[in-house]
């Protein structure tokens, strides 16, 4: 069983199609004959297309107006991995799994070192201190979501100490 077109994808997909037919004679047969040519089949109503034929019927017009398309949304965090982002690295929290740290994560302490001015190399030594948030270490590596939090939050406390 296939999934009909959505409202949100309807009301696009009709705006977009009128401003490409619109000097045409009969602008609802001329959408309605594009439709049908691009997907090799008799359409007599936009209400008639599926899901997957919609987002692609509205790329393909969005690309004929110069439109950017929008990305696709990333995926959420699973339940665990949500928990772990909120709860990981902070104060009297025992972590019984440890969840190893993803790209968001290290992109987030990225951000806010960069936010606060530190160099690279700067970041690395002072993830290599006594003074770090993760203890001093040989090499300067971030492994788990507590350990991106615990750096992430002393990271926000210099920001907002430093105005």
């Amino acid at each position: 069983m296939s999934v009909t077109i959505t409202g949100p994808q309807l009301r696009a997909l009709q705006s977009l199609a009128a401003r490409c037919f619109s000097n045409d004679g009969d602008p609802r047969a001329a959408r309605l004959a594009w439709v049908s040519q691009q997907l090799g089949r008799p359409v007599a109503s936009f209400k008639e297309l599926r899901a997957d034929e919609g987002a692609r019927l509205i790329e393909t017009l969005k690309t004929r107006l110069g439109q950017p398309l929008t990305p696709r949304r990333r995926r959420p965090h699973t339940r665990d991995a949500a928990m772990a982002a909120g709860t990981h690295g902070r104060k009297n929290i025992t972590v019984t799994v440890p969840i190893l740290a993803g790209p968001d994560d290290l992109a987030r302490v990225d951000r806010m070192r960069a936010a606060i001015g530190m160099s690279v190399e700067g970041f690395e030594g002072w993830l290599r201190s006594r003074s770090s948030p993760i203890g001093p270490r040989s090499e300067a590596r971030i492994y788990t979501v507590a350990e991106a939090n615990r750096i992430y939050w002393a990271l926000k406390s210099m920001a907002r100490r430093a105005g």
